[in-house]
């Protein structure tokens, strides 16, 4: 997730196309990090 981030810092706002792919990215790389977070809730409540 700190690469997505970090290369959608890095990228010059006039490159959309690279920017939107980047931001594509850190969206999907988010999306990862809720599942797991969700899992990681229901499976403490489980207990």
């Amino acid at each position: 997730m700190d690469l997505a981030r970090r290369q959608y810092d890095a990228v010059d706002p006039a490159n959309r196309l690279v920017a939107r792919e980047l931001e594509r990215r850190w969206e999907k790389a988010l999306e990862g990090l809720e599942a797991v977070r969700l899992e990681a809730e229901v499976r403490a409540a489980a207990r």
